[in-house]
C-alpha cells in the first residue's frame, strides 16, 4: 500500500475498527514512539500508522482521539529536544521528512476529546466493561496522562514540580497497567526476526520513497513489552529529576 487514501479506497483500512483493533493501534503506536525515541527516524516508526495520515476520514472518536494525542506528543517531544540543543543525530532524528507533526488541534481540546471518551465508555455503572473496552479505556487515559505531562514539561515551571511529580507517578501507574494487558488487543503478525511486519492500520514500508538514497539503517520496531518497559525507565528519570529539581541543599541531593 503507497498510502493511506489508497488504502481507504481498497478496504483495508478500518476506519471504524473494533476494540480490540484499537487497543492493538495504540500499543503499536507507543512502541513506534519508544522506537522512534530511541534513534530511529519517523519515517520508519511512528508515521508507519496509515491513520495517522488522514485523521480527519477516521469514524471512531476513540481513535481520532489516540492519533491525535500519539501526533500531539510526537511534536512536544520534537520541540522539547530541539529547543535544548543538547542532542546527537545518532541519538534522535528531528526530520519530520516535511509532515506536519502538529494536528492542527490544541493540547487542551485533545485532552478534552480524550476525557469525553473515557467518560461515555464508563458511564453506564450497570454495564460491564468486556476485557477489550476495558483496556481501550486505559490506553485512552494513558495517552491523555501522557500528553498531560509533556505539556507540562514544555511549559514547565519550578513552582509546579510537586504536580508535575505527581502526573509522572500517574502515567507509570498507568503503563505499568498497561502493560498487563498488552495480549488483549490484535497482535503483530511476523513470521520471523527480520521479515516485514504486518498490522491493522500499519504499512512499515509505505515511507521509504522519503528516506536518503543509500540504503536505510535497518531498524527493528520494540516489541510492546520491551516499549512498556523503555517508558517505565524514562519515568523513573522523571521522577527522580523532579526530586533534584525541588532539592534546596547539597546535602539533600
Amino acid at each position: 500500500v503507497g498510502s493511506a487514501s489508497e488504502a481507504i479506497s481498497r478496504g483495508i483500512l478500518p476506519l471504524d475498527p473494533t476494540a480490540k483493533d484499537m487497543v492493538g493501534i495504540s500499543d503499536e503506536l507507543l512502541a513506534c514512539v519508544c522506537t522512534w525515541l530511541d534513534g530511529h527516524s519517523l519515517a520508519q516508526t511512528v508515521l508507519t500508522c496509515l491513520y495517522l495520515h488522514d485523521i480527519p476520514s477516521i469514524k471512531s472518536t476513540a481513535l481520532t482521539g489516540i492519533c491525535n494525542a500519539a501526533l500531539k506528543c510526537c511534536d512536544i517531544i520534537n520541540e522539547i529536544v530541539v529547543s535544548s540543543l543538547c542532542y546527537e543525530e545518532e541519538d534522535f532524528v528531528t526530520c519530520t521528512y516535511g509532515y506536519d507533526t502538529d494536528p492542527g488541534v490544541s493540547c487542551g481540546k485533545v485532552v478534552a476529546s480524550l476525557r469525553e471518551e473515557i467518560d461515555r465508555r464508563t458511564r453506564r455503572k450497570d454495564q460491564e466493561l468486556s476485557p477489550e473496552e476495558s483496556a481501550l479505556v486505559q490506553r485512552l487515559n494513558f495517552w491523555k496522562l501522557f500528553l498531560v505531562l509533556l505539556n507540562k514539561v514544555q511549559n514547565f515551571e519550578r513552582r509546579g514540580m510537586d504536580a508535575l511529580r505527581a502526573d509522572v507517578e500517574a502515567l507509570y501507574k498507568c503503563v505499568t497497567e498497561t502493560r498487563e494487558t498488552l495480549s488483549v488487543g490484535t497482535q503483530v503478525a511476523q513470521e520471523s526476526p527480520g521479515e516485514v511486519r504486518t498490522m491493522v492500520g500499519f504499512e512499515y514500508l509505505v515511507n521509504q520513497r522519503l528516506l536518503a538514497s543509500s540504503p536505510p539503517r535497518y531498524i527493528e520496531i520494540k516489541s510492546r513489552t520491551d516499549s512498556c518497559v523503555y517508558l517505565l525507565k524514562v519515568l523513573t528519570h522523571m521522577e527522580l529529576m523532579t526530586r533534584i529539581a525541588s532539592t534546596t541543599s547539597l546535602s539533600g541531593i
